[in-house]
């Protein structure tokens, strides 16, 4: 399975500006950590939610974006942490892993999961 979705950064940044709770009800504390002090903190922010919204969408649906939290490696490279519930979900299509990818241009952040099931 795969899942893609696209948001506008300015679009995510205005809706913390006016709804701070916004972050405690998308994004765990590790998440938030990882980027508080950024730069780019609206753009890191926005790649997450759309990487949590590819991981929903690839999963089929029926989670909600604190079900998936999204960090990164020191390389960079992005990866997710599932809950419980998503975990089953993830379960369910015997696959053995989650890749992602997020990219950020033109005020938007894209993001990309898809299922994967490696020989073992």
């Amino acid at each position: 399975m795969l899942g893609i979705d696209i948001v506008s950064i300015e679009r995510i940044e205005k809706i913390i500006q006016r709804r701070e709770r916004f972050l405690t009800r998308v994004f765990s504390k590790e998440e938030i950590e990882e980027v508080k002090n950024r730069k780019n903190f609206y753009e890191a922010l926005a790649g997450k939610f759309a990487c949590k919204e590819a991981v929903i969408k690839a999963l089929g649906g029926g989670l909600s974006p604190k079900d998936i939290s999204v960090m990164h490696k020191k390389d960079g490279s992005p990866y997710v942490i599932l809950s419980s519930r998503a975990k089953k979900k993830f379960e369910s299509f015997m696959v053995n892993s989650i890749a992602v990818s997020i990219s950020h241009s033109g005020g938007f952040a894209v993001s990309v999961a898809m299922l994967v099931k490696e020989a073992i």
